[in-house]
């Protein structure tokens, strides 16, 4: 299996790395911290990490991604501005546009003050989390809808 980004690379890793920590027969005897970094290309605190969250959390543990303790960036919308944005949606199109495209929306969310500032993505997550639930028709991106 070919791997082509680095958070790919993360999820493989342990599993690599922990048989040759093991002093049992059959995988052989342990390999040194240095061993074990030069042959997986990793950190030496890649491999101190999972060796101690092996010992202290156990295998399944070791072998799973921890969870951030905060999230990196506070979600955009909340509830309410979902709420907004979809009802937005739900709404006609502002005179001149034949239908709602994600860039406009975005726009619109920001000029009424439903979120200080929104890009069409986050526009895009929130309705398909709609759209999951109904039957409302997907929105177009303003890029495709100009073609």
């Amino acid at each position: 299996m070919k791997q082509n980004s680095n958070i790919s690379k993360l999820w493989f890793q342990p599993a690599k790395l922990l048989p040759t920590r093991s002093n049992t027969p059959i995988y052989g005897p342990g390999w040194t911290d240095e061993k074990a970094v030069q042959a997986f290309r990793c950190h030496r605190n890649t491999v101190a990490n999972l060796r101690q969250r092996l010992v202290e959390q156990g295998l399944e543990a070791a072998l799973q991604r921890q969870p951030q303790k905060t999230p990196s960036r506070q979600p955009v919308c909340n509830g309410e501005a979902e709420a907004q944005v979809i009802a937005l949606r739900c709404g006609e199109p502002p005179d001149g546009d034949a239908r709602w495209t994600l860039r406009l929306l975005a726009d619109k969310a920001v000029e009424q003050e439903i979120v200080p500032a929104v890009g069409h993505e986050t526009v895009r997550q929130v309705l398909k989390k709609r759209i999951k639930t109904t039957s409302v028709p997907p929105v177009r991106d303003s890029a495709s809808a100009k073609r």
